[in-house]
Parts: structure tokens; C-alpha cells; sequence
């Protein structure tokens, strides 16, 4: 098992790499996106959310990084990854990461990429595509809210819906 720590901030981290958001259940969520996207705090409304029942779990970066060790401390955890977040340029950062949980032994997490660049192929799943108004995205499995960008993760009806797909109490093609 990995120790515990905190960060100045007052939030436990996993590891060096994992800042733990919130601990409502033992399914963890994993949350990637890179420091010059708003996402770092949208994450955290979305995990301060009562609707959401996980141990959510934050990294944000400049720019790719040590994707291996991540996985890996992820995975020492013992604790299954139910789902894999990422926003903006970081999502196929999450695509990667979720697909080397799979390859790693476990179970492929339920993926949910919001305001994606592109559609980012994926080796053991297909994942839901959230965007905003200001960014519209041609795939099937792609809702389109009528949100604006900065407020796609804070928005209270945007939070129920992605506390419905973790919980699986929303279909993906809805």
C-alpha cells in the first residue's frame, strides 16, 4: 500500500505524482489535465460534489509526463480505478493512462474526456466525449452540453450527469 502524505495545501496525496481530491469510497477516479487548463479546479468542484462516491485523484502537468509511474503508483494502491477524467490536450494523456490500467490487470476504467482536442483512440474501451458550447466534437459518443468552456466542470447539472455515468445510473448514449 502507498502512504499517505499532505501537500501544503492541506490535500492528501497518494504519491509524488496523485493529489487525492476527495475520499468518499474505496473506486478510485483519476483526474488528468495539464496546468494550463482550468480543469485543476474544476476537478475539485467536482469532487467536492456529494453526488460523486470515490476517492478522486488529481494530477495536473505542464506537458506529458512519466506515464509509467503514475500508472504504477496508481496501481500499488490495491484500490480499483473505476474511471479515468481528463480535459483539453491532457485527454489522450488519459486514454493512455486508462489503457495501461487495463494492460496493468485491471478492470478497464469508464473514461470521460471533456472539451477533447480530437478523438483519441483507445486499446480496451471507447470513451464518452463531454463538450462544451465553444467546442464541438464529431463522434457518436459525444454530448454536447449548453455550457460555456470555463464552466464545463462546475456546472451543477454538468456534475450530475457525470456523477450519474460513475455510478452507472446514466447510460453513455444519453
Amino acid at each position: 500500500m502507498v502512504r499517505m502524505a499532505m501537500v501544503p495545501s492541506g490535500q492528501p496525496v497518494v504519491s509524488r505524482s496523485w493529489r487525492q481530491l476527495c475520499d468518499r469510497g474505496s473506486d478510485l477516479v483519476l483526474c488528468l489535465d495539464f496546468a494550463t487548463t482550468p480543469a485543476s479546479t474544476a476537478f475539485a468542484a467536482l469532487a467536492s460534489s456529494s453526488l460523486v462516491e470515490a476517492r478522486i485523484l488529481h494530477i495536473g502537468q505542464s506537458g506529458p509526463g512519466p506515464q509509467d509511474t503514475w500508472v504504477r503508483e496508481v496501481v500499488d494502491t490495491g484500490d480499483p480505478v473505476s474511471a479515468v477524467l481528463g480535459h483539453g490536450e491532457a485527454c489522450a494523456l488519459a486514454t493512455a493512462v486508462a489503457d495501461a490500467i487495463a494492460v496493468a490487470g485491471g478492470s478497464p476504467p469508464t473514461v470521460v474526456l471533456f472539451d477533447a482536442a480530437a478523438v483519441t483512440p483507445m486499446r480496451t474501451g471507447t470513451p464518452l466525449y463531454l463538450s462544451s458550447r465553444d467546442h464541438r466534437l464529431d463522434h457518436e459518443r459525444n454530448i454536447s452540453l449548453d455550457v460555456d468552456s470555463r464552466e464545463l466542470l462546475t456546472d451543477p447539472e454538468v456534475v450530475k450527469v457525470v456523477a450519474d455515468l460513475l455510478k452507472g445510473a446514466r447510460s453513455w448514449s444519453t
